[in-house]
């Protein structure tokens, strides 16, 4: 098992959560695992390069402080989100199934006790299971999908054999499920194989939107006030912004633009969980990408940290 030594907020048991999570808080957990590259410096070192670049969220840090993208004070000791450490994980002994397993729970778990996850990655693959965890609680939501790649490789199975989740195929599996109404993925740019067209991105559930479609209306196809889940995959941004990514693509978007639709999704939904995922590199040294990922956390934060908690606290 991992655990971080840079907790966002208040760090807190699993087996806690429930005494201590309040309606609507945010609660964190890291997944740093990689199943899709050998050298886990690839993708298990996304949560803690994450939680290192939000030292405002440490414990021990000043609590009291001026934010000049909004001109206002900012108070964080009463309104910080929990943070449960990382996913328990063996490599010697754990298979996939298992992890995904221990997921599913602890979305769940978050979910059950009012919470909203926050989950840092890590692989993309994770949504899934968040997801599966989280819709058994809150019901339909749709899913906002921020990506380079549209993540619907069809992995043509062994007979017999079950198609196996991983990052390149995950959005097949979300759109699947039941709970899930609708999926829009934005700054898509990769090219796909054609034949990967005939399971996801040409569905009327899915819809994408490539760099140089976006504008003010992308979200109007998702009704006011309804519940959206958010999974943002660093290579969404272009590489001079997020160096540190799986699959950098040219041509993507800014973290300024970034920011902008976090803050229309903030304004216009109910978001009910999000992951961050597809950091990579290793833990010394400035890491754009996780830095990019981590005021994308700080702006979903934001409504808690400035507004004296949770709405239904």
């Amino acid at each position: 098992m991992t655990n971080s030594p840079y907790y966002l907020g208040k760090h807190c048991q699993a087996c806690d959560l429930s005494a201590q999570l309040r309606p609507g808080q945010w609660c964190v957990f890291g997944v740093p695992i990689s199943f899709d590259f050998e050298d886990a410096t690839r993708g298990g070192m996304g949560p803690l390069l994450i939680r290192k670049s939000l030292p405002f969220l440490w414990d021990g840090f000043p609590r009291l402080l001026w934010d000049w993208t909004s001109d206002s004070l900012v108070e964080t000791m009463t309104n910080l989100p929990l943070d449960l450490g990382d996913i328990p994980y063996d490599r010697r002994t754990d298979r996939a199934y298992e992890v995904e397993d221990r997921i599913v729970r602890w979305a769940a778990d978050i979910a059950g006790n009012g919470g909203r996850p926050l989950v840092l990655g890590g692989e993309h693959w994770i949504t899934f299971p968040v997801l599966q965890g989280l819709t058994k609680h809150v019901g339909p939501v749709s899913v906002v999908h921020f990506d380079a790649h549209t993540d619907t490789h069809r992995w043509i199975a062994p007979r017999g054999a079950e198609p196996r989740l991983r990052n390149n195929n995950v959005m097949t599996f979300v759109e699947s499920l039941d709970g899930v109404e609708r999926l829009l993925q934005i700054g898509v740019r990769e090219y796909d194989v054609a034949i990967d067209l005939e399971t996801a991105g040409a569905s009327a559930k899915c819809a994408v939107i490539p760099p140089d479609a976006i504008n003010d209306a992308i979200f109007d196809g998702l009704p006011e006030g309804s519940k959206v889940y958010v999974t943002i995959d660093a290579d969404v941004l272009d590489p001079a912004f997020a160096p540190e990514v799986g699959w950098p693509v040219p041509g993507g978007i800014t973290v300024r633009q970034l920011l902008a639709m976090i803050r229309q999704i903030r304004r216009r939904y109910d978001v009910v969980g999000l992951d961050l995922v597809e950091v990579m590199g290793i833990g010394d040294g400035v890491n754009r990408a996780a830095l990019a990922m981590a005021r994308c956390a700080l702006a979903f934060l934001a409504d808690d940290v400035t507004s004296g908690g949770p709405a239904n606290a």
